[in-house]
C-alpha cells in the first residue's frame, strides 16, 4: 500500500529507466540474478505472462542484484527475454526494495503504490493473478 521508490538506473540498451516514468501503467519489479537456478527456472513463465499482459500496457522491468552489464547481456541474449533489464552492480536499486534474497516479486499499480510484494518463485498462474490484481 505505500508508493513505490522512484529510483533511476541504466538498462541493458544504456536507456535510462526511471519507475516514475511508467506511471499510468502497471509494473512488476523481479529482481533475480543471472546464477540463481530458480530465476532461471521461472524466466520462461516471466517472458509468457509479460508478452500476455504487454498489450494491456504493462511493464516488467528485471533487475539483477549485483551483477555487471555483460553478464546480464549474455543471459538474457542466450536466453532470449525482451523485457527490460537492469544491471544493479553496486545493489542500489535492490536496497530501495530491502531485497535480501531472489527471486523477489514487486507488483506496483498503475498510480505508483505497491500492490504486493512476493518472494521466492513464482507459478505463471501467480504472476498472471497479481500483473491483473496490480492493473485493477
Amino acid at each position: 500500500g505505500q508508493v513505490a521508490p522512484d529510483f533511476a538506473a541504466s538498462a541493458l540498451d544504456g536507456s535510462e529507466v526511471r519507475l516514475a516514468a511508467y506511471r499510468g501503467h502497471p509494473v512488476w519489479l523481479t529482481f533475480g540474478a543471472t546464477w540463481c537456478a530458480q530465476c532461471r527456472a521461472e524466466a520462461p513463465d516471466i517472458q509468457a505472462a509479460y508478452e500476455q499482459a504487454r498489450p494491456a500496457g504493462a511493464v516488467v522491468v528485471s533487475v539483477y542484484l549485483e551483477e555487471d552489464a555483460d553478464a546480464v547481456r549474455a543471459y538474457t541474449e542466450r536466453v532470449g527475454m525482451t523485457f527490460v533489464h537492469v544491471p544493479d552492480p553496486k545493489a542500489a536499486v535492490s536496497s530501495l526494495y530491502r531485497v535480501q534474497g531472489v527471486p523477489f516479486h514487486v507488483f506496483i499499480g498503475p498510480d505508483g503504490v505497491i500492490d504486493s510484494v512476493q518472494f521466492g518463485v513464482l507459478s505463471r498462474e501467480q504472476m498472471d493473478s497479481a500483473l491483473a490484481a496490480a492493473a485493477a
